[in-house]
């Protein structure tokens, strides 16, 4: 197309003139860079081309409005996709050219090299018919650099029973950037698959949040509910829309499953148990139980080694606990008839089942030849007679003295 254009004009007297100008931007900023044709009212057509020194620092160039205030019959002005402007304008040969202007807008990649300039150089070579040109630029400067952070990411409920749901959890959104940047999240949102998961509370969308030093910058929460009427596994994720510069439209995921699980917990807790000391003979014995509050029934085992004094009722301890259930144990020491002072018994209890249910006991107990004190009590009527005494002891007393 520009081979047939410059067939146009060729022969024509030409004495007009392009111009770009010189801009200034901010990582993630767009910047608008201005073109402008002047002519002397004799030309009839104008091809020019402007190279983009480096086009990789910018996400976005948009030459919509290039030749915005043209009034010329036939126009063709823009990016090329690779590196240049490409400007095409012509009234056949009856109307000179009016002077025009219009404008470019290069979106500076948040990711870019800065400091650096990126050049606007017209190409005066081959079909380039301006008089005279004007070079542009746009100097990129990295300036306050805001950038969006979530945690945590994932959100992960895990497997949750069907009678805890529903569960929560929260997000929260923290402006990591520079002190001085700033960034307002427009909007948020869920969008998956999975109607499992909604949000309950939002203190981010339309929040402006300001950066800090070490990156202690503000933040904002987002409150994710999770509930479902049956067992299954789902997913979603959350989705925010701003303008930070860096990582401006953050994702995360979500996931969670529901199902009808046991949970287990035992009675005394898993750790040391101490029966005491008994009289050669005697047996020793504590009650325990192990509980299930989850809403499937849960199994169990328990595997006891140790010294034969020590036992447990059942033997051996293990079963199914039904939802909503308990199932009571005993843990005895017999101790023997030979047992003298200080001897002592030792066994462990480990345990397993559903649902990470899991741990040990440590049973302890042992032997005392010392029959336990009896601890003399009175009666009212024993109680009241001391008091008479009392009163009675004290009148005399209180006489000896008067003596």
């Amino acid at each position: 197309m520009f081979a047939a254009f410059a067939l146009f004009i060729s022969g024509a007297a030409l004495a007009d003139d392009v111009a770009l100008s010189d801009e200034t931007g901010q990582l993630g900023d767009t910047v608008t860079v201005t073109f402008t044709y002047t002519g002397d009212g004799s030309q009839f057509a104008l091809q020019a081309e402007a190279v983009i020194s480096n086009p990789g620092a910018f996400s976005n160039i948009d030459a919509t409005n290039l030749c915005s205030g043209s009034t010329a019959n036939t126009t063709s002005c823009v990016f090329d996709g690779t590196d240049r402007l490409q400007i095409l304008a012509s009234n056949g040969s009856s109307n000179p050219l009016q002077d025009f202007t219009g404008t470019v807008d290069f979106t500076i990649d948040p990711g870019a090299t800065a400091p650096q300039t990126v050049d606007l150089t017209w190409d005066t070579a081959g079909t380039f018919t301006p008089t005279t040109s004007t070079d542009g630029s746009i100097s990129i400067t990295a300036g306050p650099q805001s950038e969006l952070e979530v945690t945590p990411n994932p959100m992960a409920f895990g497997t949750v029973d069907l009678g805890n749901l529903p569960a929560t959890d929260t997000f929260t959104v923290q402006n990591i950037g520079s002190g001085g940047s700033s960034t307002t999240i427009s909007t948020v949102g869920l969008n998956g698959p999975d109607a499992e998961f909604t949000i309950i509370g939002d203190t981010c969308t339309g929040a402006t949040l300001n950066g800090g030093t070490g990156g202690n910058g503000d933040t904002c929460t987002i409150d994710i509910e999770f509930d479902s009427g049956a067992n299954g596994t789902f997913s979603n994720q959350l989705a925010i829309t701003s303008d930070a510069n860096v990582n401006g439209n953050p994702t995360a995921d979500i996931t969670g499953s529901a199902s009808s699980v046991a949970s287990l917990s035992v009675n005394p807790a898993f750790g040391p148990v101490n029966l005491g000391q008994g009289l050669p003979g005697s047996t020793l014995t504590a009650n325990g139980s192990i509980s299930n509050s989850g809403s499937a029934d849960g199994d169990f085992t328990c595997t006891l080694t140790g010294d034969p004094e020590i036992s447990t009722t059942p033997s051996p301890l293990s079963g199914t606990v039904p939802a909503g259930g308990s199932a009571d144990f005993s843990i005895s020491c017999a101790l023997p008839t030979s047992g003298v002072e200080g001897d002592s018994y030792s066994a462990t209890l480990d345990c397993s089942g559903d649902n990470g249910f899991a741990g040990t006991h440590d049973i302890s107990c042992g032997v005392t030849e010392r029959e336990p004190l009896a601890v003399p009590t009175m009666s009212k009527i024993g109680l009241g007679v001391l008091a008479l005494l009392m009163v009675m002891i004290g009148g005399l007393t209180v006489r000896f003295f008067r003596a």
